[in-house]
């Protein structure tokens, strides 16, 4: 496969790879630093791309695989520093906090940051990228009604947080 034919096939997920990655990561940097390392990986079985029958899907499943490798060494770096006293505020991951933005697409994606990693994986995919169950039961192995009973628990979530934030606006003005 030449790199042509590679960037034809693969160029197209690039922006959908980033939003999954920032989903999960919390930080752009270290989003682009996965979806290039998702690449990367990819052009290394450029040879046995056309044995998977979705290329999007094998895609999603590796930048998901690799931002969980990333969170798991963030987080025994933190405690390896936390264990010596060092102050790890500055290696922990960012979280959205600031809620103050009046468009409500950009508050509920600020507040799914604040879900559990599972959940927040989930809707990501379900209502942010438009996948099928069954496709995000590819993409993260997980069984269609833990999917469904998450995505559930996931809305209520973000429904009772985002009452909240639209209530707290209304006294205020």
């Amino acid at each position: 496969m030449s790199l042509k034919e590679f960037n034809n096939l693969l160029a197209p997920l690039r922006i959908k790879l980033f939003r999954f990655a920032i989903s999960i990561m919390q930080n752009e940097s270290t989003a682009e630093d996965v979806v290039q390392d998702v690449y990367l990986k990819l052009w290394q079985k450029k040879e046995l791309l056309h044995n998977y029958s979705s290329l999007e899907g094998l895609a999603m499943t590796m930048t998901k695989n690799l931002c969980l490798n990333k969170l798991t060494e963030v987080a025994t770096h933190t405690k390896y520093l936390k264990q010596f006293g060092h102050n790890s505020s500055s290696f922990s991951l960012p979280i959205l906090r600031n809620i103050e933005a009046k468009n409500a697409k950009n508050i509920l994606i600020k507040l799914s940051a604040e879900l559990p990693e599972q959940q927040r994986i989930i809707i990501h995919l379900r209502d942010f990228e438009s996948y099928s169950f069954e496709e995000i039961e590819a993409i993260t192995g997980f069984d269609k009604n833990y999917i469904r009973v998450n995505l559930s628990r996931a809305r209520k979530k973000l429904k009772v947080a985002f009452q909240k934030i639209e209530s707290y606006d209304r006294t205020r003005d």
